[in-house]
């Protein structure tokens, strides 16, 4: 029996270690009344400790997530090791769901998140930027990349309808919010692909994706087997 509970024990650490791990920065705006009706477990780290957190503290998160209308992000900027700290999937989204909430808002968060963690490393989801530095203060965004854009119209693209970040929601329910976005993407970033767009055609989320490696999750399946055969074996 003792031999059996080690080995749930065991099972259960593996299975802790791939648990969501989510920081929040706050620039605040409204992004944490959004953040505490998704039902996720996170951290918040405002500007004064976001600029003070270390390379292995932020890549111990699965996914970095700020933004939003009215933000600003003095922390991020002050504190330029969180850029070496993203190599997981990022996502750029010129909407501001916190400041609107409407029914759309709540699945949004999610399912971005949600997205992001299942990649690989750590990841990166920012909501809208209205500061006037629009990204540029990303390692992905240069000046110029974004400008301000405030309108209602916004169209998910047909080939990313059944995305996951897309799970639940159509193009009118991201439409329509009284300004759903703030910002349009003149150019993409290196890298990313847009996933909606306006009228016009022009880019307002984009995202950057990483595969998940497949060698690792055949490398977790082979530890959980060697523990079960260390278990019989021992039996």
């Amino acid at each position: 029996m003792r031999k059996l509970f080690i080995l749930v024990t065991l099972l259960a650490i593996m299975v802790t270690a791939q648990a969501a791990s989510i920081l929040v920065y706050d620039t605040g705006a409204s992004l944490l009344s959004l953040m505490s009706k998704t039902g996720l477990v996170y951290d918040v780290a405002n500007a004064t400790q976001f600029a003070a957190l270390t390379l292995t503290q932020l890549q111990s998160y699965e996914v970095i997530v700020t933004g939003g209308w009215n933000g600003t992000f003095t922390g991020m900027i002050n504190n330029p090791v969180w850029k070496s700290a993203i190599n997981g999937r990022v996502i750029l989204d010129a909407k501001d769901p916190e400041w609107h909430q409407p029914a759309a808002a709540v699945p949004l968060m999610q399912n971005m998140i949600n997205w992001v963690k299942d990649g690989p490393g750590t990841g990166f989801i920012s909501l809208t930027d209205n500061t006037g530095a629009f990204w540029n203060w990303t390692p992905w965004v240069g000046t110029g990349t974004v400008t301000a854009n405030h309108a209602d119209d916004v169209n998910i693209i047909s080939a990313y309808a059944s995305h996951p970040i897309h799970t639940g929601l159509t193009s009118a329910s991201l439409s329509g919010w009284g300004n759903s976005y703030h910002a349009v993407f003149n150019t993409l970033p290196t890298g990313f692909v847009a996933i909606e767009q306006n009228n016009a055609g022009q880019a307002i989320t984009v995202i950057k994706d990483v595969p998940v490696p497949e060698p690792s999750s055949m490398a977790l399946l082979a530890l959980g087997i060697g523990l079960l055969a260390i278990y019989r074996k021992q039996k």
